[in-house]
């Protein structure tokens, strides 16, 4: 059996699939490097460019939105019974401490809850980001002192998105922010700009501190938003 000697480790091992990556350009047909030392190349490049990384990562999905669906599509097909199975395991395994933690909520906490996950499930229909956590929710919570954005009443608060969902506003930490019922239903999907501020509560302080939050230097144009 021919061998190569890998130019990372320096070892000898034989010119197979099972220890080089095939590559058509090179003389033998395979990379230069094993297998071990190119997967070890490429944790260090990750680790050394995560913001790059994670920028690409995220370019790519966007541009391959309808690709990944596809997949996602057949791979759901082709193992139907095996998530449905999985699913089943998780809900019995998970069914005592979702009760309880039922039980401890109040009404319109368990209506709120119900809620996010409706608007989390609406935006992956409509191939829009949802990637809003928990955490980061808490975070936005605590920048507007848990109160409304729009009145400032400490009223129990509900996500709204700053873009509405019907208009391609995304379920991110840079379009949601608090907001009470009345103000919510208010909103409803008008467009921020028009509305606020001929809004019976509007303030000048709160909307540069929604504007601020989110990363709009002017109307219109959004900025990155603040670091969550």
């Amino acid at each position: 059996m021919e061998t190569k000697i890998c130019n990372g480790c320096g070892e000898e091992k034989p010119i197979t699939s099972e220890y080089f990556y095939i590559n058509k350009k090179s003389k033998d047909g395979f990379c230069h490097q094993c297998k071990i030392c190119m997967a070890k190349c490429q944790k260090e490049y990750r680790e050394a460019h995560k913001e790059y990384v994670a920028y690409k990562k995220k370019q790519w999905r966007e541009e391959n939105r309808e690709h990944i669906k596809e997949v996602s599509d057949r791979w759901y097909g082709k193992n139907k019974k095996y998530v449905i199975e999985r699913n089943k395991a998780y809900r019995t395994q998970h069914r005592s401490k979702n009760r309880k933690e039922k039980k401890e909520q109040t009404p319109e906490e368990r209506l709120e809850k119900r809620r996010i996950i409706d608007q989390r499930r609406e935006a992956r229909k409509k191939l829009l980001p949802a990637t809003l956590t928990e955490e980061q929710w808490e975070i936005i919570k605590q920048y507007f002192n848990n109160r409304c954005a729009y009145c400032g009443k400490k009223l129990p608060l509900q996500q709204e998105h700053f873009i509405p969902l019907s208009k391609g506003g995304a379920y991110t930490h840079n379009n949601i922010i608090p907001a009470c019922g009345q103000c919510n239903s208010h909103k409803h999907s008008k467009d921020f700009f028009e509305w606020y501020p001929g809004y019976r509560y509007y303030s000048k302080k709160r909307e540069a501190s929604i504007l601020k939050f989110l990363g709009y230097a002017e109307q219109g144009t959004q900025q990155p938003a603040l670091m969550i």
